[in-house]
């Protein structure tokens, strides 16, 4: 079986067209989503200084940095959760930190697991 690669926007490409040029819109294929549960402040420093980013701490915003593993994107998702998005080589670089974190997921293959 092979994975179909065609882009979710594929039949939408037209209608994005032609909303620019107030509105521009490019597929960033293959990222990695790292979802990270930590609370204590001094990990959330730890992982963003391993990441090149500051966490975010407002309520439903996102940050972004780039270091020792390229363009890094965090978004707030509540209190002790953030949503890590970076290149999909990423994935493995950011468990292998040993940071105290809570939890590593790959959401990538949580939808793969449910069949999505």
């Amino acid at each position: 079986m092979t994975a179909d690669l065609t882009s979710p926007l594929a039949a939408w490409t037209d209608r994005l067209a032609a909303l620019a040029p107030a509105l521009t819109v490019s597929e960033r294929p293959y990222r990695s989503q790292l979802t990270v549960r930590v609370s204590d402040p001094d990990a959330v420093a730890a992982m963003g200084s391993a990441l090149g980013v500051v966490f975010p701490s407002v309520p439903c915003t996102f940050t972004a940095g780039s270091g020792r593993f390229g363009d890094v994107e965090v978004l707030w998702l509540g209190p002790d959760e953030f949503l890590v998005v970076a290149d999909k080589a990423q994935y493995k670089a950011l468990q292998a930190t040993g940071l105290p974190i809570k939890y590593v997921g790959d959401f990538e293959q949580q939808l793969k697991s449910l069949g999505k």
